[in-house]
């Protein structure tokens, strides 16, 4: 059998069948929302001078410090979840994702574009490198998208409401045990 790299799309699923069916218990969980311009603190990189008169040496908006990267969540192990059981036909399920929902595309174009990006990455990091995951940047992602090495959570808990007035700043992620 010939195996092909290739990518996997998910279109948008239509309901067959009564709407009422669908439907589930609501559940709110903890409102995470979007950024807030309030904890800048968080949202760029604090450089050391930045932390002597803490709070009031922070970096702003204002200020030359990079951004920090994408506002993500830590993985969670899933206690106090609540499990629901859900029952569907398996073999109608299959064969709707058969027809309608799933569409391939080869990659070796894109794996191609990848390893010269990379190539480029690492031929102008300043740095001695072998893998884009060695970048600063990187290595934080990588380390909040590793689920198996992932802290404990309580080492991750959110922050209170009241925690925000202090200002405080977060670690670097591979700072996190």
């Amino acid at each position: 059998m010939k195996k092909h790299a290739s990518r996997v799309f998910f279109e948008d699923a239509y309901l067959a069948g009564n709407p009422e069916d669908a439907l589930m218990p609501t559940s709110i969980p903890q409102i995470l929302s979007g950024p807030k311009p309030t904890s800048f603190q968080n949202y760029l990189e604090q450089r050391p001078e930045n932390l002597k008169d803490h709070p009031k040496s922070l970096a702003h908006y204002n200020s030359d410090n990079p951004i920090r990267g994408y506002k993500l969540y830590w993985h969670k192990d899933g206690t106090g979840w609540e499990e629901v059981e859900i029952s569907y036909d398996e073999k109608e399920f299959n064969e709707l994702l058969k027809k309608h929902l799933i569409r391939k595309d080869n990659t070796s174009k894109i794996k191609e574009f990848k390893e010269a990006f990379e190539k480029y990455i690492i031929s102008n990091a300043g740095e001695e490198i072998s893998s884009l995951w060695e970048t600063p940047r990187l290595k934080e992602l990588k380390k909040m998208l590793d689920f198996t090495n992932k802290p404990e959570n309580n080492a991750t808990e959110y922050l209170e409401l009241s925690e925000f007035r202090k200002r405080k700043v977060l670690p670097k992620l591979t700072k996190v045990e």
